[in-house]
């Protein structure tokens, strides 16, 4: 399953070995996972700036996919920001744990990779297949772990 990661911030530790696994795991439930997947831990800073480039949209935003070359071997590259990961992590437990910064950074990364699939949430009737798709990716990696 091959995952390419690169952890562009330093503000917040991150165990980017789990989340290279949490990433195959992700692959390998969406029968993707012979694709690459390409995956950028960012802050708010350079995360502005894609969002701003690529989406026309001021701001930071949590999560941004960009599907690959067309070609079966090149699933896409998914964008997180790491910051806005931990504000919610914080947010949840009333404090930043790493456990929850992994779960924040999962369900953007799982987020991300449907999208990369196909996915949408702009109309009700996708939005809900979405999230179906969402709660048993979930489920699987709950069962993984």
């Amino acid at each position: 399953m091959p995952v390419l990661l690169n952890n562009g911030q330093r503000a917040v530790a991150v165990p980017t070995a789990a989340v290279r696994r949490t990433a195959g795991r992700i692959l390998k439930g969406m029968n993707r996972k012979g694709e690459l997947l390409s995956i950028l831990l960012t802050d708010n800073r350079k995360m502005t700036e894609l969002h701003e480039r690529w989406m026309g949209e001021p701001g930071p935003t949590d999560v941004l996919s960009f599907s690959g070359d067309g070609s079966v071997e090149v699933l896409g590259d998914v964008a997180i920001s790491v910051e806005i990961a931990a504000q919610r992590a914080r947010k949840r437990a009333g404090r930043l744990t790493p456990a929850g910064l992994q779960r924040q950074i999962t369900t953007l990364l799982i987020h991300g990779a449907l999208h990369l699939c196909g996915h949408d949430h702009h109309r009700p009737g996708p939005a809900a297949r979405m999230r179906r798709q969402a709660r048993r990716l979930a489920r699987l990696l709950e069962g993984a772990a």
